[in-house]
Order: structure tokens, then C-alpha cells, then sequence
């Protein structure tokens, strides 16, 4: 990579995921949507004493209220002894993106799939200069992941310099045939286009909709550049299954039982994948 495209890292999640881009491991960014779950997810990472992102969305932030769920996040990461970076996700708009900005979140990112190329660099430019002033990361898409009524986007790995440049994020989401909401793992990884990809920056790569890929191809695309893995379908699937095995107890009526257990199976679910994306013992 030439010198042009060397990130400068803005602060400790930018910082982070640069060191995971320079060793080939990636963090691992687990969705939260409640107690029980943000609580796994810091669990699993003490464990393997590996960096975490702790993720909302602003899906879960419509379902537990942002400024909730937003409060348990906070008081794990601050007790944790691990790098615990609290991270905003598919923010749908400018002021959802600052109102997490402004609630303390560590990196927020901002979906750009409604305006075209150069609109969605100006407009996360507009947040990164917000953002880094605080000492806040910002994660932008270049390309999106098929979500709902989402359409994928797959661009020539040649425009991804110029939007690096105009944006000034520090990670950026790529699509390279995975999907959001999978539950089975059948994606078929383009890793052609992700060495294209990252020919072009030296910034993090993001891999949105991993729970359809296979552990082998995750690593594949660690190794070329992915350092951000965003998981949250295998991990509800994973809590789900734990609930359901507690309540085929019919006299079991205690919720801290059947949501204690469904904790601990994917805390264990968080500890495999976190050894799969290299990072167990990376903690700086």
C-alpha cells in the first residue's frame, strides 16, 4: 500500500480496528438488544481477553429505547477489563447518527444506500467531522448488504480511494455476497472483489450479514482484509434456542432462569466466533 492510503487512526476504535486491518484478525461486533445479551457479548470477550464491539442498532433502539439499552451498554463497557468499543449501527439518518454521537457511543455508523455515491461521501463527511471532534469513529458503506428491502450494491473497487478521501470515515462497509438475516450458512463470499477492495485503502473493512458465511470463508476474508465482523441473527438464533430448551419445562416460570441460560449459551457462541476472527488474546 502506498503511503497515500495509510490510516491515521482518530481515536481508540479507529485505533483498534487498525491494528486488527495491519495483523489479519478481525473484532467481532455482536448486536445487544437487551440486558441478557450485552452481557453475554462482554462475557465471551473477557474470556478470550479479546477487544469487543458492543453493538445497537437502531432497530434495538426502537424496541428497548436507545437511551436504555444505551445505559447498559455503558456501565459494562466501563466495568469491563477488556477494550469494550460501544458501537451505533445502521443509523437511517444524520440525526440519528449525532443523537448516538452526542449519547457517548465510541464509533457510530450511517447508512448511505438513499443517496448515490458522492451524495453519501458528503453527507458522512458532514458526521466525521462532528464525530472526530469528539473522539468518535465513523463507519460508512460503501456498498450495502441485501437487507430487506435493501438492495445490494457492488461498485468498481476504483471509486472506493476517492470516497475514503471525501468521507474521511475510519471503516467502511463492503458487499461481497452476504446478507442480512441469513440463517443458514450458504453466502458465497466474492473474494476477488474484496482483494480489489483492498488494494484500494488501507481503512477497516466491514463485513455486514455474516451469520450466512462459514467460519473457513470468514477467515479467508479476514485474511484479506475484513477487521470488522457484524454478527446478530447466529446470536439471536443462538439465545432463542437456549430460551426454548428452558421452557420445555412447563413448571419453569422464572424469566432470570430460562434468560440466564440463554446468556450463557451465547456467551459460548461469542467465544467460538471470537476465536475464529483471531482475536482472542488481542487486547493492547
Amino acid at each position: 500500500m502506498t503511503a497515500a492510503l495509510r490510516l491515521k487512526p482518530k481515536n481508540r476504535a479507529a485505533s483498534l480496528l487498525a491494528h486488527a486491518r495491519e495483523h489479519r484478525y478481525a473484532i467481532g461486533a455482536f448486536n445487544a438488544v437487551n440486558m441478557e445479551t450485552a452481557e453475554a457479548i462482554v462475557q465471551a470477550a473477557e474470556l478470550e481477553k479479546a477487544p469487543v464491539i458492543l453493538q445497537v442498532s437502531e432497530n434495538a433502539a426502537r424496541y428497548a429505547g436507545l437511551e436504555h439499552l444505551t445505559a447498559v451498554c455503558q456501565s459494562l463497557r466501563e466495568h469491563a477489563s477488556i477494550p469494550v468499543i460501544l458501537h451505533f449501527d445502521h443509523a437511517e439518518t444524520l440525526e440519528s447518527a449525532l443523537t448516538a454521537v452526542a449519547l457517548g457511543y465510541d464509533m457510530v455508523m450511517l447508512e448511505g444506500g438513499d443517496l448515490d455515491l458522492d451524495g453519501n461521501a458528503r453527507r458522512l463527511k458532514l458526521l466525521s467531522k462532528t464525530a472526530h471532534a469528539l473522539g468518535v469513529a465513523v463507519e460508512g458503506e460503501f456498498e450495502v448488504t441485501l437487507k430487506g428491502d435493501r438492495d445490494a450494491t457492488h461498485l468498481s473497487a476504483s471509486l472506493l480511494e476517492d470516497f475514503m478521501k471525501v468521507s474521511g470515515v475510519d471503516a467502511v462497509a463492503v458487499d461481497i455476497g452476504t446478507s442480512h438475516k441469513q440463517t443458514e450458512k450458504t453466502a458465497k463470499l466474492d473474494l476477488h472483489h474484496l482483494r480489489d477492495l483492498a488494494r484500494h485503502t488501507a481503512a477497516p473493512l466491514v463485513l455486514h450479514g455474516s451469520s450466512g458465511a462459514t467460519p473457513e470463508d470468514l477467515r479467508l476474508a479476514i485474511f484479506e482484509g475484513i477487521s470488522k465482523v457484524n454478527v446478530a441473527t447466529e446470536l439471536m438464533l443462538e439465545f432463542t434456542r437456549g430460551v426454548r430448551e428452558q421452557l420445555s419445562d412447563p413448571q419453569l416460570y422464572d424469566a432470570r432462569k430460562y434468560l440466564g441460560y440463554a446468556r450463557e449459551v451465547m456467551t459460548e457462541r461469542v467465544r467460538t466466533l471470537i476465536q475464529n476472527f483471531g482475536s482472542s488474546g488481542q487486547v493492547l
